[in-house]
């Protein structure tokens, strides 16, 4: 560690004077930067909605349908709607919130 500490002064001492930038170097070198943060960085996506139609085949009463949708609005939140036969369920994301609505259980005969 002593070593170190005496060699660490002629080293700086010596590379001081070739500290000078070569201006090509230096725009290579930004470039690089600018193509590894452009790299790295999320791109701005693009505002969404999708809606899935689905079937479900039930024995008792047949084929039912059912649709899922999801709306996300960049930067403000998200948006996701299930429907199938009676149940219904909206979750909506906004401004690090979460908001549910969805169906009472009537597993109790309660209408």
């Amino acid at each position: 560690m002593k070593t170190l500490l005496k060699i660490l002064p002629l080293f700086l001492l010596f590379t001081s004077g070739a500290s000078a930038q070569d201006p090509q170097v230096r725009r290579e070198a930004i470039e690089m930067m600018e193509r590894a943060t452009a790299a790295s960085v999320a791109p701005t996506l693009p505002n969404l909605e999708r809606v899935d139609i689905f079937r479900a085949l039930d024995t008792p009463n047949g084929a039912r349908e059912g649709r899922f949708s999801r709306t996300v609005v960049q930067g403000t939140g998200k948006r996701e709607e299930f429907s199938f036969g009676d149940y219904h369920r909206v979750e909506i994301w906004t401004h690090g919130c979460r908001f549910l609505r969805k169906p009472r259980d009537r597993s109790n005969g309660a209408q």
